[in-house]
């Protein structure tokens, strides 16, 4: 929690997801939302965010009350102050050149289980300590990265919960074989989750990727090709699947049962050993980046 110092007392502040109770992370994942999607502003989000965690209710007499016996001066002086201590609130997003940057990184899963049908359902364990330790296999992982992808691309409301609703499926799976339960309906069941556990769901997940993405050792994997002319046709463009299915076929086992945390490791592993050989067999550095889209100060890293 963030101590603010008022004049006569502290105001204790969340500054991180965990300083949250259950139903205010549903709620601030909520407005995070509609900040995402443009139906509020930042300073309105952060706004309803402070009124949500101080449980500030003024009643319709005090702000009658207010109006009567403060001038217009003082009430601006108490808006803008309520404002300036809803900046204080950063740990869910921060604005970077008008850009909204979400923080979406959880020490453990917000929702560990779901309860449907009366049958109790566990989500899949994503937990950051020192390092990060998860149950979630490669497959898992592919997959649900796809989904959100689709996710985001899509306009209509009704793909958009079918996709959510694979998704929950798979992070919050009813059989222990991953094939069976993609095809016994389980999907289905979702569609009776509310949609802020949806969403607690969804942006879980985004934080999961967030982690990796942005991490020093595995974010080149995410680096994406600009797709521009400059973009010669012979460059090497190859997705997850494609990526596992190669790792498999290298002895790194299959996706279904591979750790993803094992995932990325024989990915780096992968590269470090494509590019060694390539080097003893006298390509240039130049013509490896050339063909992997790989910057020459990350090609020497791994070199």
């Amino acid at each position: 929690m963030k101590a603010i110092r008022l004049h006569a007392s502290t105001l204790q502040l969340p500054s991180k997801w965990e300083d949250l109770s259950f139903n205010d992370t549903l709620y601030t994942i909520g407005i995070l939302h509609l900040l995402l999607k443009k139906e509020i502003p930042p300073e309105i989000a952060r706004m309803q965010m402070l009124l949500r965690y101080t449980r500030y209710r003024p009643s319709l007499l005090l702000l009658l009350r207010e109006a009567i016996t403060k001038n217009r001066e003082e009430r601006e002086i108490i808006h803008f102050n309520l404002l300036r201590l809803s900046e204080q609130l950063t740990f869910a997003f921060e604005v970077k050149e008008q850009q909204i940057i979400p923080h979406l990184t959880f020490a453990t899963n917000p929702l560990p289980c779901v309860v449907l049908n009366h049958k109790k359902d566990r989500g899949k364990k994503f937990e950051l300590d020192i390092t990060a330790k998860t149950d979630l296999t490669a497959r898992e992982f592919i997959d649900c990265f796809d989904l959100m992808s689709l996710y985001n691309s899509i306009q209509t409301e009704t793909d958009k919960q079918s996709c959510i609703n694979q998704l929950c499926c798979i992070l919050y799976p009813r059989l222990p074989d991953y094939k069976q339960n993609l095809v016994c309906g389980h999907h289905k069941h979702m569609q009776l989750l509310s949609p802020a556990r949806k969403l607690c769901i969804l942006y879980w997940f985004v934080g999961v990727v967030q982690f990796y993405a942005t991490h020093p050792v595995y974010e080149l994997l995410f680096k994406k090709h600009t797709g521009t002319d400059d973009d010669p046709d012979d460059k090497i463009h190859i997705g997850m699947n494609e990526i596992a299915l190669f790792l498999r076929k290298e002895g790194y086992g299959s996706p279904d049962t591979m750790n993803l945390n094992d995932f990325f490791d024989a990915q780096i592993k992968s590269l470090k050993d494509f590019i060694a050989t390539a080097m003893a067999a006298g390509v240039k550095i130049e013509q490896i980046a050339g063909k992997t889209g790989l910057s020459l100060s990350t090609i020497y890293k791994l070199s």
